[in-house]
């Protein structure tokens, strides 16, 4: 992920990345700022090993950040890749 020359309302924003696999839940903070504009700022992914329950066929993500309550705009995501190990 980063962030357009054009973005607005991260400023003191940490979000949280979340990646779900059935009852298997992994949560990283990350803060989008740190990085200048055009450059990747996440360089670590995120490892999920499958859970249990009855959501196993599929995988949710999410990009959470409720505490500043500002409208935000210009994150781009890169890419997604997903490997079973």
């Amino acid at each position: 992920m980063s962030l357009m020359t054009d973005a607005f309302g991260w400023s003191d924003s940490p979000v949280y990345l979340m990646a779900k696999w059935g009852d298997n839940t992994q949560w990283r903070k990350v803060n989008l700022t740190t990085g200048i504009h055009g450059k990747n700022m996440i360089s670590k992914g995120i490892t999920i090993t499958k859970g249990k329950g009855n959501t196993t066929d599929k995988i949710y993500f999410g990009l959470y950040e409720v505490w500043n309550k500002k409208w935000k705009g210009g994150l781009k995501i890169h890419y997604v890749n997903l490997t079973e190990m």
